[in-house]
């Protein structure tokens, strides 16, 4: 009965989202700050990268999305976080969507091959576009 008492007084706290943690919590707050001001779906970000068309982003904003490319380790834990939990397509879809907005981004862009090198050339073409002006 005393559960209940307290289940019934606070509502939200059995509804609050279960969220993941894999990367630094620090880390996962700071890219979240950073990918809530680019209002760009991670998967149409990830083919932009892959066909390394800036799109609307500026030098700024590429900086920032290098930034929180995933390290080894984060690779390796989100992998391991993502095959630990998924049996089938539907419970990894699940554990992806478990993730914060930092690691979604992170996992969108693991299916980037060289990202760090194409981010490095796409600043570079938007300022050397951006000096011819």
């Amino acid at each position: 009965a005393e559960k209940n008492k307290v289940a019934k007084k606070n509502p939200a706290a059995s509804k609050q989202k279960k969220s993941v943690q894999v990367i630094d919590a620090k880390r996962g707050m700071n890219g979240g700050i950073i990918l809530a001001r680019i209002k760009v779906e991670f998967s149409h970000l990830a083919d932009m990268v892959t066909e390394m068309d800036c799109g609307k982003l500026d030098d700024t904003q590429l900086k920032a999305l290098r930034e929180f490319l995933p390290t080894k380790d984060e690779r390796f834990a989100i992998e391991g976080y993502v095959k630990g939990a998924s049996s089938s397509e539907k419970t990894k879809e699940a554990a992806i969507n478990d993730f914060c907005l930092c690691e979604k981004y992170m996992f969108a862009m693991m299916k980037v091959d060289v990202a760090d090198d194409k981010f490095e050339c796409m600043l570079f073409k938007y300022q050397f576009d951006n000096k011819l002006k």
